[in-house]
């Protein structure tokens, strides 16, 4: 998945093990594009292997809770860093050349983060 992306709002004392931060966001921003709650994301991570080619990972590799997902959203939100993540996704996909970044279509996280949060 790249470096290792600090948002400064780790949550370090709830005994799960942690999960990479840009494989958070990436998974959210597929979740945002096929709008899916939590668990079908999730579920999608074990199933699809277009899901799991995008985010340079195998059909098989180990999985993480669902709520993973909303606990790490709520803590960008907390901790104001939602629209750095999202910046990030969105400045390498218009580095790739997928998205433009004179688009006349809205891309911002709050709207991200509000269609997935259900």
């Amino acid at each position: 998945m790249g470096s290792r992306l600090r948002l400064g709002c780790d949550c370090l004392d709830n005994g799960r093990v942690a999960v990479e931060p840009v494989l958070m966001l990436c998974v959210s921003f597929l979740q945002y594009l096929d709008g899916l709650p939590d668990r079908q994301a999730v579920e999608m991570l074990r199933y699809h292997a277009g899901w799991n080619f995008a985010l340079n990972r195998q059909l098989g590799d180990e999985l993480f809770h669902h709520t993973t997902l909303s606990n790490f959203r709520q803590r960008l939100l907390e901790n104001k860093q939602s629209a750095l993540g999202f910046q990030t996704i969105l400045d390498a996909l218009a580095e790739a050349g997928l998205v433009s970044r004179q688009s006349r279509q809205r891309l911002d996280s709050t709207q991200m983060f509000g269609l997935v949060t259900k």
